[in-house]
């Protein structure tokens, strides 16, 4: 005979969505050097790819 199949259990407590985990460590101020950090060098390396970067280096 088969065994009888038991209803899975919900468990207990809200666990946090993985974006929700980003967002929560984005907005942590221990992380908030970090952050600049990578978005500094992001603007960086997106002006230095665009047209704009002739006016500071003209000719290479």
């Amino acid at each position: 005979m088969a065994p009888k199949s038991r209803p899975s259990q919900i468990r207990g407590g809200a666990s946090q969505s993985t974006f929700g985990a980003i967002v929560s460590e984005i907005k942590n101020p221990e992380n908030r050097p970090v952050i600049k950090s990578i978005l500094l060098f992001g603007a960086a390396v997106a002006f230095f790819s665009s047209p704009l970067a002739e006016m500071i280096n003209p000719g290479v």
